[in-house]
């Protein structure tokens, strides 16, 4: 078999590449064992399939206790899925391999590309904070405070 049959995952339309409109930013809370006490999940709204670096920080912040415990961010990162539609099947073949995961180095505006409308929903954005770590860049740690 060379060629997947998209009819099975929906209209030809759904193919295309669109802006996201929302975007799954999921929160891990890692205590100082390194085992996840618990996972969190918001929908945030983007603009112009950006996650805005002031949302991003108050999302942070907003987020750093949890069960009277501080937490610090230790990594950031994003998954998204933004191939181009006219190469998908040789994806889903397995003949080509992509890169879909960013680490973040810093607090900043993050950037989505367009995707296919089907990937928009697995498309997200990760936080993962650690119990008592130190922040994963003073720097950022700074921002967070200062903002």
């Amino acid at each position: 078999m060379n060629e997947v049959d998209f009819s099975l995952f929906g209209k030809e339309n759904d193919f295309i590449k669109e802006t996201q409109v929302k975007i799954s930013v999921i929160i891990k809370y890692v205590n100082k064992k390194n085992k996840i006490q618990r996972t969190k999940e918001i929908d945030v709204l983007l603009d112009d399939n950006i996650l805005k670096k002031e949302r991003l920080i108050k999302l942070i912040k907003e987020n750093m206790e949890y069960n009277n415990k501080k937490y610090n961010p230790v990594l950031l990162f994003k998954w998204s899925i933004d191939i181009e539609p006219e190469l998908l099947n040789e994806y889903m073949l397995g003949s080509r391999k992509g890169t879909f995961l960013t680490i973040e180095d810093s607090i900043k505006n993050i950037q989505f590309n367009k995707s296919i409308k089907m990937f928009h929903g697995i498309n997200s954005f990760h936080i993962i904070l650690h119990e008592n770590s130190k922040s994963f860049n003073n720097m950022t740690k700074k921002r967070i405070r200062k903002n």
